[in-house]
C-alpha cells in the first residue's frame, strides 16, 4: 500500500469515530434531559401530595377535642320506676354526668340494678345496687356516655328506683358532719385535696366510704373499707376537688372531717 492509500483509509476511520461519537453524545444527552425533566415532574407532584395530605393545626386540635368527651350540663328526671322480681325497664336517655339514685325493695333474695349502655361498650354499664334483703337507699354514679340507657332489675319482691340527673348542684363547703342508717349518698362537697375523715359503724356488714368526683371522667377514693364495727376511726384520703361521698352501711353510722 502507497503512502496515499495509507492516510486516506486512516481519514476515513477518523471520520467515521467522529460521526459516531457526536451520534452517541447527542442519544445521551436527550435521554438524559427527558429523564430529568420527568424526575422533577414527579418530584414535584411527590411535594403537592405531601403538602395536601399533611394534616394542620386546627385539624389535628379538632381531632384531639373530638376525642376528649364533654360532660353535659343537661338534666334528666327525676323519674321513677316500680315494678315486682327482675325485669328490664323501656330505653331512656341518660348524658354524661353523675346521676342520684333511690331505692328500695321489699324481698328475701338479691336485689341487684344495672343500668345498661344500649349504644355503648359494657365498661359503660352503670352499677347501683347490689344488697340481700329487705333495703332502703340511695346512691349516686357517674355516667360516663350520652345515649339510651334500659335498667336491668334482679329480685325477689316489689321495688322501686327512681333516677334524677343534675350536672351542676349545689356545691357544699367543708366540714362534712353526717350521720344516719344504712346505705346513702352525701354532698357534693369542695375538698380541694387531701382530707381527714373520721367515720364509725355499729352494723355486722361492709361499712364502705368512698368519694365520686362531680366530673364524671374523675377518679374517685375509698375513704373506709371495713367490715362490722367501727369505733372513731381516723384515715387521710384524696378524694377529688368536688365530689359526692357514698356511704354502704347495715347500720349507725357517723361521718365528719377535720377543719
Amino acid at each position: 500500500m502507497d503512502r496515499r492509500d495509507y492516510i486516506t483509509l486512516t481519514g476515513s476511520a477518523l471520520l467515521t469515530t467522529g460521526l459516531a461519537g457526536c451520534s452517541g453524545e447527542t442519544d445521551t444527552g436527550a435521554g438524559s434531559g427527558s429523564n430529568g425533566d420527568a424526575a422533577d415532574t414527579s418530584a414535584a407532584s411527590g411535594e403537592t401530595t405531601a403538602a395536601t395530605n399533611s394534616p394542620t393545626a386546627t385539624d389535628t386540635e379538632a381531632a384531639t377535642e373530638s376525642q376528649t368527651p364533654t360532660p353535659s350540663t343537661e338534666a334528666f328526671g327525676p323519674e321513677t320506676f316500680s315494678g315486682e322480681g327482675t325485669s328490664s325497664t323501656d330505653e331512656f336517655q341518660l348524658v354524661n354526668a353523675p346521676l342520684t339514685a333511690e331505692y328500695t325493695h321489699d324481698g328475701e333474695q338479691n336485689f341487684q340494678t344495672t343500668l345498661i349502655a344500649m349504644e355503648g361498650e359494657s365498661y359503660q354499664d352503670v352499677y347501683l345496687t347490689n344488697a340481700i334483703g329487705s333495703v332502703e337507699g340511695s346512691k349516686v354514679a357517674n355516667v360516663t356516655t350520652t345515649g339510651p340507657f334500659t335498667m336491668d332489675v334482679q329480685a325477689d319482691g316489689e321495688w322501686e328506683i327512681t333516677l334524677e340527673q343534675t350536672p351542676n348542684p349545689e356545691i357544699q363547703p367543708l366540714p362534712v358532719e353526717a350521720s344516719g342508717s344504712g346505705p346513702t349518698y352525701l354532698g357534693p362537697f369542695e375538698f380541694g385535696g387531701a382530707t381527714q375523715f373520721q367515720g364509725s359503724h355499729d352494723g355486722e356488714q361492709n361499712f364502705i366510704v368512698q368519694s365520686v368526683p362531680l366530673d364524671s371522667f374523675g377518679f374517685g377514693d375509698i375513704i373506709f373499707n371495713e367490715i362490722g364495727t367501727v369505733e372513731e376511726a381516723t384515715t387521710t384520703a384524696r378524694p377529688g376537688d368536688i365530689a359526692y361521698l357514698n356511704v354502704e352501711a347495715d347500720g349507725d353510722w357517723s361521718l365528719s372531717t377535720s377543719e
